[in-house]
């Protein structure tokens, strides 16, 4: 509409925006002030018509589009102008009174910058009004031919035009000057003031009576003559009650000792006698201000109106007195009630049994001073309310009448306090014994639903289950009372929809058990568009009360659907206040209910009712919910309370909710099994309330969940799966970057549960996605062929591309899927057969082409595979081994090619668990593989093992030493030629000896047979001390495959000893000390027949070293040599008479 109006230049152009400012609607207007805000011509147009309706703007009812009227107004730069009256006036006929009573208040503010309009306006109104006075329709000539006899034409009224000049007249009153007030006040008796319509003559009459209050008292000697002919002339009672308020209007100027003000008031009292009740409250209105000036005629009047009220023939006459005396009381005080015994007489007259006309007109009285006193009166209402009881029962029905209008006064008019008096008489009323008194206090309790609003919702909660009770009553006038009460009640109501079903309330109400079901039935079906008032929640909330104890589970959810809707829809929040004691107690009881359908219908309506009335209201609410959340009763119980208590939390306010949330966290880890349930059950529900907002606490949530599926129990373990599943199935699209790495990294948890149930978790979050993707596929679009791969898998062949997998590719992105596939992958070799079958299932519902996916994510899978195998878990070493091998063992010649090296380019990572990893890796690959296989890429292979046995970790080379078995078992000797000898060569070096020597450690201790090549290398003469050493390291872990070479080692250490170099003989006497105690008794013999040939040796170097070796053996062996004793004596004792002295020491 902007847009439109930037292209208008024409001021024709223009009309429909100016003619969307007279729309009843202000969402309607709005924007049409904001469009002509941008119309180029606006400023320069110099059309009157244009310029008269922005002014017009400026008095729109709406106060944003009022401001936007004269921000347009300053924004043109327009004057007012005289000329606006022309546009105006025409407004003051539209149908909408929106445009009638805007139009007044612009010409009406034209007039007050332009007052010598005032005669022309004034003149120009008159006119309009005698042009749109009713007029019979003209007949067609058809018509008057066969029109009946004594047929009129129907009367054509106009009145909203005559409105129009009343609303002119009434805004511009304040600046009419003395010369056109006998013109206007003689047109308003003439005319207006009988007019047939009574909203233009209620109008007309507040114009005259405003402009009255706006003249001077130079005035009242024109108008005066005027009002007294009138009211002497006229016997129109609508004019003359208009004419009668004017006088006392008027009168109102004079002074207070003119004799004119006597004269008015005598004249206003005498107009009470025939007066109807709209002249009777006119002169009310003028009592008050008149009768202080003649207060010493007061008793004469009031001697005169309690004549005529309590003895006047007629009702007419009682009822004007009663208007009259409450006018004098009003305006001499409350006090003259008791000055002139005003209140004593009346008691007597209502006390009178002989005459009803007296005690209706005491009843008259009653009413008036009630209605026109308000509040002053109140204190008398307590005294009164016994008699006014009585009347109820009076023989006389227009007493019985006269105390209904009275009642009804007298409550309407009652504040706080007054009903805190009233209402405990009443009530304690209906338990007597005697039917009338029943009978009086309900007619009474029926009257107090016309209380104020405030004072209504205060009493109404105490009054309709005791009108309920009385429904059950022997009497069937109590009954009837009853009845006719809750009528009255429903009477009051305001709010259009309940007011159409109050019959079905009433007969619910009066017969609950066949008619709730229904009621609830009309209620849940209406549309509420008007805020519902106190006197529709005192039917409501008894029949809302009453479903919600009910059997059914239909009854109690529509029940429960209304608490939860009434908040929004009432009017004041503290009329809801006197009913949540009745109601929060069932709603409790629905929460906890067996059927989880009815749970979350109560959990919402809690939570909307705690929402609207706030927690200051349910101070202990919270508490209980959490009591029950965490109760042994029942899990149905907890349950409940788990959704009531997210239901509420979130009802509350994130800053509530954030205050709680980390204790339930918390509670998750509880000792005791209930309460974890309990506390992780509400996380069940808290997603589903709290809505997208919940993914800020979705790390918080995992952390609790994921501990609760490797719970011991088996029900925290299924309300954790649940919760999980929740997670997944809401979050799916919105939270995939929370979601997966959580689920990612328990899924190689150590406790197998967890593992299980995070399988179970992914494959639920794969599903979703595929389907959700897949849906969004056109269905008839052309399936693209895919690579033709097949994979045998229990005898099945799977072959293409499924859409599943092109919509996890496209939800995850590459990276991200290949990381979640690789998980699932190896999860299905999972040394838990539960864990690896649901892993297997979710595979195959999910990935339709696992070679071709496979090959896809290899480099992924190596990488997460490598890590796995270093893992210090043993179940995810056994895991990743098993995975690979079955890698290898499925897809053979076509992954080998790519999984050799990415495992050689692994082992450059700085980080030892992955090169222990990739040894790990190795020996499964060439445990699975063909020997054919293992021999294609040995040139691989052979340098892999060969660097990972010198590896600065001893993980790493025990690893390699397994991959180094395996490499052996494949290809045999040529194994140990290709990578023991570059170990030995290593041992000369300084920065690599110490690995070299712990990696051929390593293969000792696995692979004993490799001594016959080491040993020979290692005893080559002359042997370095770094040899020396090393054999005395391989010997320690090289076990019984060490006896076969002992005949060969001993001696060639004896030989090496012959050296002058102290250093190195003792490196090498150390050396052979350690071979030596490396022998088992299996091995015994051999070595104590080298160490016998030594000590008989003729060489001193062998006779030495043998008896150090002998002393060193004999020192630290556990093993058995007794059977050597004797011979090793006797060649020791030979020894006794060596001539060398080292020897002998020895």
């Amino acid at each position: 509409l902007v847009n439109l109006a930037l292209g208008i230049h024409k001021a024709e152009d223009m009309t429909p925006l100016l003619r969307g400012l007279l729309s009843a609607h202000a969402h309607v207007r709005g924007p049409c002030l904001t469009s002509l805000r941008n119309v180029p011509i606006l400023s320069s147009s110099g059309d009157i018509d244009v310029q008269g309706r922005l002014w017009f703007a400026c008095f729109d009812p709406d106060e944003v589009n009022a401001q936007r009227g004269h921000d347009l107004w300053t924004l043109s730069g327009y004057l007012v102008s005289p000329d606006f009256v022309d546009p105006l006036i025409p407004l003051l006929i539209e149908k909408e009174e929106y445009v009638r009573r805007t139009a007044s208040l612009a010409i009406a503010a034209v007039v007050a910058k332009q007052p010598g309009l005032i005669q022309d306006v004034v003149s120009r109104l008159c006119q309009l009004f005698v042009d749109s006075l009713p007029v019979r329709a003209v007949l067609s000539e058809e018509e008057l031919m066969f029109r009946r006899a004594n047929f009129e034409p129907p009367l054509i009224d106009p009145w909203e035009s005559r409105h129009g000049v009343a609303l002119c007249l009434h805004a511009c009153g304040r600046t009419v000057t003395k010369i056109q007030l006998p013109i206007i006040f003689t047109f308003l008796i003439s005319r207006a003031l009988g007019d047939g319509n009574d909203v233009v003559r209620e109008e007309m009459i507040q114009a005259g009576l405003d402009t009255l209050q706006a003249t001077s008292t130079e005035s009242v000697g024109l108008l005066m003559p005027i009002f007294e002919s009138s009211l002497e002339r006229s016997s129109d009672e609508r004019v003359r009650e208009g004419v009668v308020l004017f006088l006392g209007g008027l009168a109102r100027h004079l002074e207070a000792d003119n004799p004119k003000v006597l004269l008015v008031v005598e004249k206003l009292i005498d107009a009470l006698k025939n007066g109807t009740d709209n002249v009777n409250n006119a002169v009310t209105q003028c009592l008050p201000d008149l009768i202080p000036a003649v207060k010493d005629e007061a008793h004469r009047f009031i001697s005169v109106l309690l004549e005529r009220l309590l003895g006047s023939e007629t009702v007419t006459g009682r009822r004007g007195a009663s208007f009259g005396l409450a006018g004098i009381v009003k305006g001499l005080g409350i006090a003259s009630l008791k000055q002139f015994e005003i209140m004593k007489a009346l008691q007597e007259a209502m006390e009178d049994k002989t005459r009803p006309s007296t005690r209706q007109g005491a009843l008259f009285a009653m009413e008036m001073l009630s209605r026109k006193l308000g509040r002053p009166f109140e204190p008398y209402v307590i005294h009164v309310l016994p008699l006014l009881l009585t009347s109820f029962g009076d023989p006389a029905v227009a007493v019985r009448d006269a105390a209904e209008m009275a009642a009804r006064a007298i409550m309407g008019q009652l504040t706080g306090q007054g009903v805190k008096m009233v209402l405990p008489a009443l009530l304690k009323g209906l338990d007597d014994k005697a039917w009338r008194t029943k009978h009086g206090s309900i007619e009474l309790l029926g009257a107090m639903s016309f209380c104020a609003p405030r004072q209504l919702g205060q009493c109404l909660p105490q009054i309709v289950p005791r009108l309920m009770e009385v429904l059950t009553d022997t009497h069937p006038k109590v009954i009837e009372a009853g009845q006719a009460a809750l009528e009255s009640i429903g009477s009051v109501i305001r709010n259009p929809e309940v007011k159409a079903l109050v019959p079905d309330l009433l007969q619910a109400l009066a017969n609950p058990n066949e008619n709730t079901r229904r009621a609830l039935d009309a209620l849940t079906d209406t549309v509420f568009v008007h805020g519902i008032d106190s006197p529709s929640l005192a039917l409501i909330v008894p029949i809302v009360h009453r479903g919600l104890r009910e059997r059914s589970t239909q009854v109690k959810k529509k029940a429960s659907r209304i608490v939860g809707n009434m908040c929004s829809l009432i009017n004041d929040q503290r009329d809801l206040h006197p009913y949540i004691p009745l109601l929060l107690p069932e709603i409790k009881t629905v929460l906890v209910d067996p059927i989880p359908d009815v749970r979350g219908v109560a959990a919402k309506a809690l939570g909307s009712f705690v929402k609207g009335m706030g927690e200051e209201n349910f101070a202990d609410l919270i508490p209980w919910l959490r009591e029950t959340l965490q109760g042994e009763s029942s899990a149905v119980e907890r349950s409940g309370a788990a959704q009531g208590l997210a239901e509420v939390l979130v009802g509350l306010g994130k800053d509530r909710l954030e205050q709680i949330l980390p204790d339930l966290m918390e509670n998750g880890s509880d000792a005791r099994p209930h309460v974890r349930e309990g506390h992780v059950v509400f996380f069940v529900y808290l997603p589903a309330v709290l809505g997208e907002e919940y993914k800020t606490y979705i790390p918080g949530a995992l952390r609790v969940i994921l501990h609760g599926l490797a719970d011991e129990a088996e029900s925290v373990r299924d309300v954790a799966m649940q919760a999980g599943r929740v997670l997944v199935n809401q979050f799916y699209k919105t939270a995939l970057p929370l979601l997966l790495p959580a689920l990612e990294k328990s899924m190689f948890d150590e406790n197998w549960r967890i593992r299980h149930s995070s399988v179970q978790l992914l494959g639920d979050l794969l599903f979703r996605i595929a389907t959700s993707g897949s849906m969004r596929e056109d269905e008839d679009e052309k399936r693209d062929e895919d690579e033709e791969a097949t994979e045998e898998e229990g005898g099945e062949v799977l072959v293409g591309v499924d859409k599943h997998d092109r919509a996890i590719l496209k939800a995850l992105g590459k990276e991200r899927r290949d990381v979640v596939v690789t998980s699932l992958y190896i999860l299905r070799s999972d040394t838990n057969t539960t864990v690896s079958h649901i892993a297997a299932n979710i595979w195959k519902g999910t990935i339709v082409n696992t070679g071709r996916t496979l090959r896809e994510i290899l480099p992924v899978l190596m990488r997460t595979l490598i890590d796995t195998l270093a893992s210090e878990n043993y179940s995810n070493r056994a895991m990743a081994g098993r995975c690979m091998g079955d890698l290898v063992r499925k897809l053979g010649e076509r992954v080998l090619p790519e999984i050799i090296p990415i495992l050689q380019t692994s082992l450059e990572a700085e980080d030892g668990e992955t090169r222990q990893g990739v040894c790990v890796g190795l020996s499964e690959v060439m445990a699975s593989a063909g020997k054919g296989q293992v021999g294609t890429f040995l040139s691989y292979l052979i340098p892999a093992v060969r660097q990972t046995l010198c590896d600065p970790l001893p993980e790493v080379r025990e690893a390699a030493a397994q991959a180094f078995n395996e490499l052996q078992r494949n290809v045999g000797a040529r194994a140990i030629e290709e990578i023991v000898p570059s170990l030995l060569a290593l041992l000369q070096t300084k920065s690599q000896a110490d690995n070299a020597l712990h990696g051929l450690r390593q293969i000792v201790a696995l692979r004993g047979n490799v001594l016959p090549f080491i040993i020979p290398k290692l005893l080559e003469s002359p042997i370095p001390i770094q040899h020396a050493r090393a054999l005395a390291a391989l010997a320690d872990v090289s076990g019984h495959f060490l006896h076969a070479h002992v005949s060969t080692i001993i001696p060639a250490y004896l030989d090496a000893m012959n050296i002058t170099e102290e250093e190195t003989r003792q490196a090498l006497l150390e050396a052979a000390k350690t071979v030596v105690l490396a022998v088992h008794t299996e091995g015994v013999h051999i070595l104590m027949n080298e160490l016998l040939k030594g000590l008989a040796s003729t060489y001193v170097h062998h006779r030495l070293g043998s008896a150090l070796l002998l002393a060193r053996f004999c020192q630290g062996t556990k093993a058995e040599f007794e059977n050597y004793i004797t011979a090793l004596l006797q060649s020791l004792a030979r020894l006794f008479n060596d001539p060398d002295v080292d020897v002998m020491n020895a």
